[in-house]
C-alpha cells in the first residue's frame, strides 16, 4: 500500500462498482511498500477501508478507537491490535508492538509523536489532523523525530485527488458543516438551480 504520486489521474480511472467512503483512501498498488506494521486511528468508513487494504497487503494493523464497541468492530475487520485510546497508554502499546514502519495519520498531535517515537524507517501518510481542528493554540510536533527515525511523509489531501476543476468552495462548506455538527445524514449541496 502506498500513497499515490498522481492521484488525480488514478482516481479518475477507478471503477469499483461501490461507493468509496473517503476519496483520500485511494491507493496505488504499483507502488506497494513492503512493510510490516501499520498503526492508525479510528473506526469510521475510511478507517475500515484502510484496515482492509492493509490486510490485503498482509500488513500487521494496529489501530486505536474511542470506544470499546468500535474496538470490537475493527477487530472483526482483521486488525492485529485494536485498543481504546481513552483506556490504554498509546506510547506503551506502540513501544511493545513496534517498531512502526507505516503510519496512516488522520489525527496528528500526541498520537503522531508516539508513533514517531516508536518508528524505524517509517512512511507516514497524512490525510488529516483532527486533533488541531478546533484547537486555537498552535500544535507543536517533535520534528526532530522525522530525521531521527528516518521518516518519509506524504500529504494526501482530497483536493489533490479530485479533478482540477472541482470547486474548492464546496470543501469549505462541507468542512464547516462537520465542525458545527450539521453533518447528520447525507449532505446536500446545491451547485446550480434548474433553469
Amino acid at each position: 500500500m502506498a500513497p499515490i504520486k498522481n492521484g488525480r489521474v488514478l482516481y479518475n480511472e477507478i471503477t469499483t462498482g461501490f461507493p468509496i467512503p473517503g476519496k483520500n483512501t485511494v491507493y496505488d498498488t504499483s507502488q506497494t511498500i513492503d512493510l510490516g506494521t501499520v498503526p492508525f486511528n479510528g473506526a469510521g468508513p475510511v478507517d475500515a477501508t484502510v484496515v482492509q487494504l492493509a490486510k490485503t497487503d498482509e500488513l500487521r494493523v494496529i489501530t486505536s478507537t474511542g470506544s470499546n464497541s468500535k474496538v470490537d468492530f475493527v477487530k472483526s475487520l482483521g486488525a492485529y491490535v485494536v485498543f481504546n485510546y481513552k483506556e490504554t497508554n498509546t506510547r506503551e502499546l506502540l513501544e511493545k508492538e513496534g517498531p512502526i514502519n507505516l503510519y496512516w495519520d488522520q489525527v496528528g498531535g500526541e498520537i503522531t509523536d508516539a508513533v514517531l517515537e516508536n518508528a524505524s524507517g517509517v512512511t507516514i501518510i497524512v490525510c488529516a489532523s483532527i486533533s488541531g481542528y478546533n484547537n486555537p493554540a498552535p500544535i507543536l510536533y517533535r520534528h526532530n523525530l522525522i530525521f531521527e527515525r528516518d521518516a518519509t511523509i506524504y500529504g494526501l489531501g482530497v483536493l489533490t485527488i479530485q479533478a482540477p476543476y472541482h470547486p474548492r468552495r464546496l470543501l469549505r462548506v462541507e468542512s464547516s458543516n462537520v465542525q458545527k455538527g450539521l453533518n447528520e445524514g447525507k449532505a446536500v449541496i446545491v451547485v446550480a438551480k434548474d433553469l
